[in-house]
């Protein structure tokens, strides 16, 4: 079984979940997933960062949208700014840590978040407004509110293992409006 490394950062008051990542090493390589505020709305994408612990320039890979199996868009970095070029079929990962990025986003995401738009959300939207919280497209359970710490001006809880250098080299290179402070 293997133990993702997750981080997650939001602004329950104002722009609602920031981002939601996990991911878990494969060999030198990484394998994830993040979704997070994106202008008004939110994106969520699978990610593959190919050689990422080794000697050699990191390939980025994102899925072209939110399906571990669907079309994917290998990522680089053209005066400083991300370009996406579609990639041929097959997925750029091994399809092992293909199935087990699927398996983990169903269980983080039932874990810690909510979309507004799921039929299921009524709860959790109810509890939104007993805190007098906005329900954003993208939120985190209500119930696990307490455990993101402020830093940085906003809330985030990361796991011990996580290292904030993946979250980094991804921020450049998603569509996602969060970069970490420092």
């Amino acid at each position: 079984m293997i133990e993702p490394r997750a981080y997650l950062a939001a602004e329950p008051e104002a722009r609602g979940v920031l981002v939601a990542m996990f991911y878990f090493p494969v060999a030198n390589s990484v394998a994830g997933w993040f979704a997070g505020a994106a202008g008004e709305g939110f994106v969520a994408r699978y990610f593959w960062l190919d050689g990422f612990y080794g000697a050699t320039e990191t390939a980025t890979f994102l899925s072209a949208a939110d399906d571990v199996h669907g079309d994917w868009l290998a990522v680089t970095l053209e005066h400083g700014r991300p370009k996406a070029h579609r990639v041929d079929p097959p997925p750029p990962l091994p399809e092992d840590a293909a199935r087990e990025l699927d398996r983990i986003q169903d269980f983080f995401a039932r874990e810690w978040l909510f979309f507004a738009a799921d039929p299921d959300a009524g709860a959790e939207a109810e509890a939104y407004r007993a805190l007098k919280l906005p329900v954003k497209p993208l939120n985190i359970r209500a119930r696990r509110l307490g455990r993101l710490a402020p830093a940085d001006g906003v809330r985030v809880e990361r796991t011990q293992d996580f290292d904030l250098q993946v979250l980094d080299f991804l921020a450049g290179r998603w569509p996602l409006d969060y970069r970490r402070e420092g």
